[in-house]
């Protein structure tokens, strides 16, 4: 469940890993990654787990453990560490009256979801 674009590409072979005599061997030791995505609609929320707004918390915590299993399986892979994510189930409709008044909230709780995520 990669995104196509620049994850697809970092975390190809040759990049991040490659073949070795016994398996696979990790390219980016050291290395960590955080992403940030939106979403369709997973049970609205903004964060990771326990970030669900209540509209439906048990979906979303469902995707959340998934999507932390990937990213800690795609971690191991390469020799990385994952720092987490930043799921944002709340994008505003281009077209909203309000769009810029809800942009720079998503914006606010962003920030807010980064220094929490990185101890800033």
């Amino acid at each position: 469940m990669f995104t196509k674009g620049y994850k697809l590409r970092v975390f190809s072979k040759g990049f991040s890993y490659d073949d070795g005599p016994k398996g696979r061997v990790g390219l980016l030791p050291g290395k960590t990654f955080y992403t940030i995505m939106n979403a369709g609609w997973l049970g609205m929320g903004q964060g990771m787990s326990g970030d669900s707004l209540n509209k439906n918390p048990q979906e979303w915590e469902t995707w959340m453990f998934a999507m932390r299993v990937v990213d800690d399986d795609a971690a191991v892979g390469k020799d990385m560490k994952n720092l987490g994510r930043f799921v944002n189930d709340r994008t505003p409709s281009n077209l909203d009256p309000n769009y810029g008044e809800k942009i720079e909230a998503l914006r606010a709780v962003l920030r807010k979801h980064l220094a929490r995520d990185f101890n800033l």
